[in-house]
């Protein structure tokens, strides 16, 4: 999860009151000197700065919170549909019901004085430079923190005992104790994971490889390329759907935990069979 990263406070005032005078002056003749001796500009000037402040702000926000929940990274396709709707269409469904209602209340329709189909589609456009600019900022600023954050995790795992796990997650370190916390480490996509007995998930910055080393002492057996499962939460193991392979059979309340994960993840690969045969009997 990932708080504001986005110190661009003046950036955002700035790009509302350029985009608020563009669109006051848009599809209109303009004269500059007779419109800095014009009430009505500054009025109309006025409401359009506040408007679009309003909207920067409701892109700026939604996005923050977007970001605590879907990366870019590892849930792309669901944040691209999560930022069309709440950064795009939700701002700009805002600006046509603001307006209309203003247009409304000067005896004017939307859509006859040249709003919708001359101003709108440019406030559409506004709208996607405005989350691109989010997603651009976004993308650069983890790529270039990602690597020095995951470095210093490292570090501290190295300096942990042998049975403890310590966790970069939200700013924090956060201290597991592998044997009571964590049920198995899973690659997914080019990151790895680890699923603790709370159903949740964090990144872990090591290869499964170098898991299996680790926590090899502690009940740990590798059960295919992907997964490294915390053997003292396995009840059995059960005839698996292709013919000479097997699956997980977990404890009852673990087996709650991971049901969403499907068995296809807890398949034991010939390569792995007899290991974890013999680490099971052993318990």
């Amino acid at each position: 999860m990932i708080n504001n990263i986005y110190n661009n406070k003046k950036t955002r005032v700035s790009a509302a009151v350029i985009a608020a005078f563009y669109i006051v002056i848009h599809g209109k003749p303009f004269n500059l000197l007779k419109a800095l001796y014009s009430l009505g500009f500054y009025i109309a000037l006025a409401i359009s700065i506040v408007v679009a402040m309003f909207l920067v702000q409701v892109v700026h926000r939604c996005t923050v919170l977007l970001d605590q929940k879907y990366d870019w990274r590892t849930m792309l396709f669901t944040r691209i549909v999560m930022q069309s709707v709440f950064g795009i269409v939700l701002p700009c469904l805002i600006d046509l019901i603001i307006m209309s209602l203003f247009f409304q209340l000067q005896g004017q329709n939307a859509w006859e004085n040249g709003f919708i189909h001359i101003d709108f589609p440019v406030i559409i456009l506004l709208m996607v430079i405005l989350n691109l600019y989010y997603l651009i900022y976004y993308l650069l600023y983890t790529r270039s923190n990602e690597e020095p954050i995951q470095l210093a995790a490292k570090k501290q795992i190295l300096k942990a005992g042998p049975s403890t796990l310590i966790v970069h997650y939200n700013g924090k370190h956060i201290q597991f104790n592998v044997n009571d916390d964590i049920i198995f480490f899973f690659r997914s996509g080019r990151y790895v994971k680890a699923l603790t007995v709370h159903g949740n998930e964090y990144v872990i910055p090591q290869t499964i490889g170098e898991l299996e080393d680790s926590y090899a002492h502690v009940d740990f057996c590798r059960i295919n390329r992907a997964v490294l499962i915390n053997c003292t939460t396995v009840r059995g193991y059960a005839t698996g759907d292709k013919r000479g392979s097997f699956r997980i059979i977990f404890k009852p309340p673990i087996a709650e935990i991971v049901d969403s994960y499907g068995n296809a993840n807890f398949s034991i690969t010939k390569d792995f069979f007899s290991v974890f045969r013999d680490r099971f009997e052993k318990l």
